[in-house]
């Protein structure tokens, strides 16, 4: 039986998490990246790194059609 993969928006799981820990600062230190970085990230001008993504509980899988 195979698995389901469930798509996850990246940016908004980062920005749910710039929610929870209070503000873009406060996630740029937590997550190891700079202010300005996290802000193109989470508005889509950058995309969320693997790293990033690790931290969020997240990975990258490309499924081949």
């Amino acid at each position: 039986m195979r698995k389901r993969l469930q798509f996850v928006d990246p940016h908004e799981r980062l920005r749910a998490f710039v929610e929870t820990v209070g503000s873009q600062t406060a996630a740029a230190q937590q997550l190891g990246v700079s202010g300005p970085y996290l802000n193109r990230m989470v508005h889509g001008r950058q995309p969320v790194t693997a790293r990033v993504l690790a931290r969020l509980g997240l990975r990258k899988v490309v499924v081949a059609g």
